[in-house]
């Protein structure tokens, strides 16, 4: 039974190569991550100088000895990383293969290693499969390395996926100054939670909404495009933050999604006792919409939010508690910050 892991895939696309050479490989598949990150050696005779993966290194991933450093697999879902590595992969990866049938042949076989891992979630196998259909491999490849580099790649047999509920408080920290989350012997290197410098999709809905706040406060038309060029700094500043507290309550919840069955389902009981406990600030009667704005985001760090077990994994601080009130615009608990009857 084929599982897609690093030494999978290192595999695979060491058979398409036009000179097989497995450092070289590996350390031009790690430079999509070191590279935007500047990254450095963390230890040994080396430290301090840019990463590189030697050979000897590149042998042990190759026949499942170790896992990628950890600074590789965190990195995978920086927005850093995750902005350039579509055109890493065309411009440098893509230069390391056969071109023509070969690379026809190359994504029929991830095909099927995509299809034939039974430990892979169906909605990462869902996209992975998506963009092999693009006409450019370069995606495919890049989005499946970003998936094995955060895989085991020693041959373990895969952690079951469990629920929250059956985690022993005690068991649990998680480290804020290493973004990491601890359970029992398990480490769980979690996204960094700071907001990509280009706005995605998802952020539209809410982002408007709090243009409009600012409007209603400023007297003025503020948008998602104009808001660089605000005249008050203090709004500038708040678009920023509050991208933050969406991203890092986003981040969190991918960050544990892999490794609990039940995160979406605590993650619904969390926006709803967040609204609950929000609700009557967020009614009460203000000025303006981002009076209203603030007030909610106020209470928010003071509203008990303990009937979701995901508070119990210490990975809802402040910051997140206040991403949750724009969650709340994005799923339609709060409709506008200004006309509260919309």
């Amino acid at each position: 039974m084929v599982r897609l892991d690093l030494a999978t895939y290192i595999a695979t696309l060491k058979k398409y190569m036009r000179q097989k050479n497995t450092a070289t490989l590996v350390d031009t598949l790690f430079g999509s991550i070191a590279g935007p990150l500047e990254l450095k050696i963390s230890r040994g005779p080396h430290k301090g100088e840019e990463y590189a993966v030697s050979s000897g290194r590149a042998s042990e991933l190759l026949n499942r000895k170790r896992n990628p450093d950890t600074q590789i697999s965190a990195g995978a879902d920086n927005p850093k990383v995750l902005a350039t590595i579509g055109d890493y992969f065309d411009s440098t990866v893509l230069e390391l293969l056969m071109m023509g049938d070969s690379l026809d042949a190359l994504n029929d076989e991830l095909i099927g290693e995509i299809n034939s891992d039974v430990h892979m979630q169906r909605g990462i196998k869902k996209e992975l499969l998506e963009k092999s259909k693009s006409s450019n491999i370069s995606s495919l490849l890049a989005a499946i390395f970003l998936y094995v580099v955060k895989v085991d790649n020693t041959g373990k047999p895969e952690r079951t996926l469990e629920s929250i509920k059956d985690v022993p408080l005690s068991s649990v920290s998680f480290d804020s100054q290493d973004n990491k989350l601890h359970i029992s012997s398990l480490t769980i290197p979690l996204p960094e939670s700071i907001a990509p410098r280009n706005i995605r999709n998802d952020e539209f809905k809410y982002l408007n909404a709090l243009c409009q706040a600012y409007s209603d406060k400023l007297g003025m038309t503020i948008s998602i495009d104009n808001i660089d060029s605000c005249p008050k700094k203090r709004f500038r500043n708040d678009f920023n933050d509050e991208r933050n507290y969406y991203n890092s309550v986003q981040s969190r919840i991918r960050g544990v999604r892999e490794i609990f069955s039940d995160v979406d389902e605590q993650y619904d009981v969390l926006k709803k006792e967040a609204y609950e406990g929000i609700k009557e600030t967020y009614l009460d009667d203000y000025p303006d919409g981002f009076k209203r704005l603030m007030e909610v985001l106020k209470k928010i760090t003071s509203t008990s939010l303990n009937r979701s077990q995901l508070v119990k994994l210490d990975i809802i601080g402040n910051a997140e508690r206040k991403g949750l009130c724009h969650v709340l615009v994005n799923d339609g608990y709060i409709n506008s910050w200004v006309d509260i009857d919309e």
